[in-house]
């Protein structure tokens, strides 16, 4: 492993649950804003790869949420986070930078919100 790979599975074991929420928005806006620049460099295994890390990424997310702790908040994330999972397929499929845009900013939007929590 290389140490900066180290250095991040490090800083990943030892995140508090929110800080690990906002690595894994930051991650996958990162991969998103990846995919757009592959589509529009027409790099479309490069594309799909990272189309498949984000969606990875927001499948863990709805998967993490806890209805018991917080219903409401749980049943709108889940709401957010299966509508991103839709349109990011859909931009895969439709080659569309606009929808991934969409997810991006909704995303950040979110991702603002959690790092307040966090910090």
């Amino acid at each position: 492993m290389v140490t900066s790979d180290l250095y991040k599975t490090n800083d990943i074991m030892t995140a508090n649950g929110i800080s690990l929420v906002v690595k894994l928005y930051e991650g996958c806006i990162k991969f998103l804003k990846l995919a757009i620049s592959d589509i529009e460099n027409a790099d479309y295994e490069s594309k799909a790869n990272h189309i498949n890390r984000a969606i990875d990424i927001l499948f863990e997310l709805n998967a993490s949420l806890d209805i018991d702790v917080a219903p409401e908040i749980a049943t709108n994330l889940r709401s957010l986070y299966l509508f991103c999972i839709k349109h990011t397929k859909e931009a895969n499929i439709e080659l569309s930078t606009v929808k991934l845009g969409e997810v991006v900013k909704i995303l950040s939007g979110l991702l603002s919100g959690w790092r307040e929590i966090a910090y």
